[in-house]
């Protein structure tokens, strides 16, 4: 964003775009340009993070800073940067249609490396070439011709099967650690020791909570483990002393993650030192934090299950004892739940089978989970053997027309695929203050809140397609093109989309039935947006395998959208889309014209700034993140969004990736409209 179009934002504008990126909104209007000018010159001008196997946990999830040790590296990035722009240059001679529903994506994608050779580090005997893609474009349609409906403006490059790059390792059936299957997706395990792990923590992801359970559980004898309290991340949004919260304890195979908020799942909590199970918080013991070492212990007795928990060696007393017979049978499993915390387990042993000593005095008769005899330990649900055994299921539909529920359904009717379903409502669902509906502990309007939310969830949607896990995405996904673009890096998997188009009077019984229940989260303008755009694959995609229609049968169903098409664009909406998308593209272009433009600097400048500091504020001193040369902004996503992209693995996994430089154009992360562009991802 140029600095004169800045100038020419009013007040209230220059605060919520603050707002979106969980910054400072105080201060007058010169003092907010500077600050969101900052903001958007660390966006697009700061360094992929990397984090590679020898990383340590003093950065956050998404905060580290990208260290180029390798020329080739940057020799590969300029040759990828010159196909972008000679790319771009060919886009501007071509006359866009008079109706373009999505902005054309980059063929560009990244070429990924693997392990140790992620992000500019070599592996030792090996020599990295630099690789650029063929970039290819489709002849753009003559002026005036409009899309039919159900056709995609992808070109045949943008639509070639997907680089399929998976993060699933492979470990000894026996290994006691934390469950790269039974976990949430937002919670980064590392591959170095699969015992110690972090949540996403930025922006909105400061909200929700993140889980995992231990590959094994017990169902006899005494048994603890300890957790480590590590370190705090930062926290992008409400300080509300739940903000830093880590919850011990244990669960059966069939709860939820949320831990301590189920019949079947019992937990010591760091915030205010409460126990807790099914949602009901009981004053317990002494709060933890920083350094703590918790343990957890269970007596599986014939008659009785006791748990105990200590910290720092130090009981806190009989935390729960219930019969047995309230168990049905099942067995207990180690289970973990954070929120801006990192921690490390002590199960007992570690992945090559040396035995860990406790950390603290064990309390008496109590022994390691990993130290059990084998056949005592019980395996949790195993994971997905191929990724063809996956599914992915994409949803269509306008809001209200009653697509979650479908896929609670779906996901209740076939319980051993254990679909993750990513919507906005589910994840605000693990952002609870001891049980309770976020909803009633926030400042912000509830439709803020659940905007921010479905805005973040591009980042679980990247990891998902890297893991060997059945996703639902229960989205609105109105554009073709962006339907297309979620699908393709679930390539190899059976994918599915999934049509909800009712009858008007069904349409009106549902969205009654949703404002009586006060799940009314978008706005009127962003409803009427979508329904000027809304349309479905045709069958010869070349993506999907199969397209099912929940409601009124294809013909019908293209007619009844066809008609929401019409009567949205001649009440003048629809258009709003194509001139941000106009805005949006003339602001890539400028990448490389200046020092504030796009990815730091012009050419001939080191990558990261046109200088050795970005130059002084407006009647002060230096602004911050003067480092020297190439210097970027901590704190800040680098180029790519969020901190996750670029490809980089390192010690806690896959971080994003796939995407290409500027953005996460493989998933349809064009922005969209201002006004409501986070509702259709």
């Amino acid at each position: 964003m140029l600095d004169s179009n800045l100038e020419k934002m009013k007040v209230a504008d220059l605060r919520e775009e603050l707002e979106k990126r969980g910054l400072d909104t105080k201060g007058t209007k010169p003092f907010l340009i500077d600050r969101l000018q900052e903001a958007l010159s660390a966006e697009n001008g700061a360094t992929g993070g990397a984090e590679t196997g020898s990383a340590d946990m003093d950065m956050d999830s998404n905060d580290s800073e990208q260290v180029q040790e390798v020329e080739e590296d940057e020799q590969a990035e300029e040759q990828q940067e010159e196909a972008e722009e000679q790319q771009e240059e060919a886009e501007e001679q071509q006359e866009e249609p008079e109706m373009e529903d999505e902005p054309a994506t980059e063929a560009v994608e990244p070429a990924h490396q693997n392990g140790d050779q992620a992000n500019g580090v070599k592996e030792e005997g090996t020599e990295e070439k630099p690789v650029v893609p063929e970039v290819k474009k489709a002849a753009a349609p003559e002026k005036g011709v409009k899309r039919k409906f159900g056709e995609t403006g992808l070109s045949p490059e943008e639509l070639k099967p997907w680089n399929i790059r998976e993060d699933e390792p492979e470990l000894p059936d026996d290994f006691v650690c934390l469950d790269w299957f039974n976990s949430d997706l937002n919670l980064r395990i590392r591959h170095d020791d699969f015992l110690s792990a972090m949540p996403l923590n930025k922006e909105s992801w400061s909200w929700v909570y993140a889980g995992c359970r231990a590959t094994h559980g017990i169902s006899s004898g005494k048994i603890f483990f300890e957790v480590t309290y590590l370190d705090t991340m930062k926290v992008w949004t409400d300080k509300d002393g739940f903000h830093l919260d880590l919850r011990v304890g244990w669960s059966t195979n069939a709860a939820s993650m949320q831990l301590g908020e189920n019949d079947k799942s019992w937990c010591y909590s760091s915030a205010e030192g409460k126990k807790a199970s099914n949602k009901e918080f009981l004053e317990y013991g002494a709060k933890f934090e920083r350094g703590d070492v918790v343990g957890a212990y269970l007596d599986m007795g014939e008659e009785m299950v006791t748990m105990i928990f200590t910290k720092n060696g130090e009981t806190q007393g009989e935390a729960y004892s219930f019969p047995r017979a309230e168990l049905g049978g099942e067995a207990l499993f180690p289970h973990i739940l954070t929120r801006n915390v990192k921690f490390e387990c002590n199960f007992g042993k570690k992945k090559d089978g040396t035995e860990l000593a406790p950390l603290k005095e064990a309390l008496e008769g109590y022994t390691q989970i990993a130290k059990c005899e084998a056949e005592t330990l019980i395996r949790g649900d195993s994971g997905i053997k191929t990724r063809e055994e996956c599914h992915f299921i994409l949803m269509v539909g306008l809001p209200s027309v009653g697509k979650t529920t479908w896929a609670k359904n779906y996901a209740a009717a076939h319980p051993e695929k254990k679909f993750e379903i990513i919507n906005a409502a589910l994840y605000l669902e693990k952002a609870t203050v001891n049980g309770d509906s976020r909803k009633n502990h926030t400042t912000l309007a509830w439709e803020k809140v659940h905007h921010r939310i479905t805005k973040a969830l591009q980042d679980v949607l990247k990891i998902a397609s890297s893991r060997r896990r059945n996703v639902i995405l229960d989205q609105t996904n109105v554009y073709v093109d962006a339907q297309l673009r979620k699908a393709r890096p679930f390539e190899k998997m059976k994918r599915m989309c999934v049509v909800m188009v009712p009858s008007d009077e069904e349409m009106a019984k549902r969205r009654k039935q949703q404002e009586e229940e006060g799940e009314m989260n978008i706005p009127d303008e962003a409803c009427n947006e979508m329904k000027a755009n809304i349309a479905f694959p045709n069958e010869d995609n070349g993506v999907f395998d199969e397209i099912v229609f929940t409601d009124l049968p294809r013909e019908e169903a293209q007619a009844q959208l066809e008609k929401y098409n019409k009567e949205a664009q001649d009440a003048g909406f629809g258009r709003k889309h194509l001139e941000y998308q106009s805005q949006w593209e003339h602001n890539k272009r400028m990448r490389g014209m200046g020092p504030m433009f796009g990815r730091g600097g012009p050419r001939g400048f080191p990558r990261g700034g046109g200088g050795p500091f970005r130059g002084p504020m407006r009647g002060g001193p230096p602004m911050r993140g003067g480092r020297g040369w190439g210097g970027g902004h901590r704190g800040f996503a680098p180029q790519g969004g969020y901190g996750y992209g670029g490809g980089a693995w390192g010690p806690y996994g896959h971080q994003g990736g796939y995407q290409p430089r500027g953005g996460a154009q493989g998933y349809g992360a064009y922005p969209g409209n201002r006004n409501w562009g986070g509702w259709n991802r």
